[in-house]
């Protein structure tokens, strides 16, 4: 019987009230990028096994990667996107390199670190599952000013329709057009809009499971 080996990935995005009931939800599933799967390769590889750690670990110049999964990116395009003036073309597909109308977190930064993934069911549904998760408080994303990627100014009321999920090494105070950003997009996500407003919280579960 062969086992073909896969990713498969689901996420989860909910709109949270101030009293945390939920107003809003998206289930669906996303594209792993050439870069994620890239990094997947690099990541079970090693330039070479001549100073392999007690314990096994394999660090610095003999392995292609230490990267990990820190940042989600967010953007109100995508082919889902319904906001005026956005761009609104792309979709799903493994070529995908940037979040089409990316829109900042806050006003100093374009990406949100993801919880660390403590040990326990939370961060590890099952023995094959890890789950990315991030929250968004009422004071990030929708806040007075932000603009995205096309100029549009969304302000306090932004219509979310795409997610990406980055490596570490992206640097969260550049913009999601800039290489340090592109080079980590390890997967993507389109969906209709959940409108993120100064009443609302954003919680996004992103989950990968082999």
């Amino acid at each position: 019987m062969k086992d073909l080996l896969q990713v498969n990935s689901n996420v989860a995005i909910r709109a949270l009230d101030p009293s945390g009931r939920i107003v809003d939800e998206r289930l669906s599933h996303n594209i792993l990028t050439n870069i994620g799967r890239q990094y997947l390769r690099n990541l079970v590889s090693a330039v070479s096994y001549s100073n392999v750690l007690a314990g096994g670990a394999i660090e610095g110049g003999d392995a292609y990667t230490s990267a990990r999964v820190q940042y989600m990116g967010f953007g109100v395009g995508g082919a889902l996107g319904t906001q005026a003036g956005a761009f609104t073309t792309q979709v799903e597909v493994v070529a995908v390199t940037e979040i089409e109308d990316w829109v900042k977190v806050n006003a100093t930064d374009y990406l949100k670190q993801v919880d660390a993934q403590t040990s326990g069911a939370g961060s590890f549904p099952d023995s094959y599952t890890v789950k990315f998760s991030a929250l968004i408080p009422e004071a990030e994303v929708s806040f007075t000013g932000n603009q995205s990627k096309s100029g549009v100014t969304v302000n306090t009321s932004v219509p979310i329709s795409e997610v990406g999920l980055y490596l570490s090494g992206a640097d969260k105070s550049k913009d999601l057009s800039q290489e340090e950003n592109t080079s980590r997009l390890i997967a993507y996500n389109i969906f209709s809009p959940v409108t993120v407003t100064p009443n609302i919280v954003l919680r996004v579960d992103w989950e990968f499971r082999f």
